[in-house]
């Protein structure tokens, strides 16, 4: 129906970070992680597992999405673990003391990601980088930016060549 939203669960499409926790965990373990970013944290089914984990280790855990809603907002409310912001990803990243990691999982565009990793590494000058996870970085989900909603938006001119594993 026209104007209805429809609800998209991203644990039952296969896609949502939410579905790799066993090889995630086991590396925010292996650097004893206190502090985790979650970029694009949509309805928070990933969010609610690093929660779970994050608990009985006493870790931070920073859900970025501009766009929050629903459980996601609930989750914050429940968990003083959890900050929820609702600012995009760059502008975050820029204001917020660096995490031991961030995973990436919003705006699945090479020059959004590009952009937060460019601030990520010049964040780390002369300290350590965090580990960085990214979701969704080859066709059909890397992309360019073509919603209003994207995390950063892609300058007119800047393009890039196709090819195998390569973005626009």
């Amino acid at each position: 129906m026209e104007g209805e939203r429809h609800q998209i669960e991203p644990e039952e499409l296969g896609y949502s970070l939410a579905n790799l926790a066993e090889v995630m965990f086991p590396c925010l373990e292996a650097i004893e992680a206190r502090s985790v970013a979650e970029i694009g944290a949509f309805t928070g089914s990933l969010t609610s597992e690093l929660l779970a984990w994050a608990a009985p280790r006493g870790t931070q855990i920073t859900a970025i999405d501009p766009n929050a809603e629903g459980k996601l907002v609930e989750l914050a409310n429940e968990h003083t673990e959890l900050e929820l912001l609702y600012e995009r990803s760059n502008d975050a990243l820029r204001r917020i003391d660096l995490p031991d990691a961030v995973i990436f999982d919003g705006d699945h565009n090479y020059y959004a990601v590009r952009e937060d990793l460019k601030v990520v590494e010049e964040r780390s000058q002369g300290g350590r980088i965090p580990l960085l996870i990214v979701h969704d970085v080859g066709w059909p989900h890397g992309r360019p930016a073509r919603r209003k909603s994207s995390s950063i938006g892609r300058p007119s001119g800047f393009r890039r060549m196709r090819g195998r594993g390569a973005f626009w």
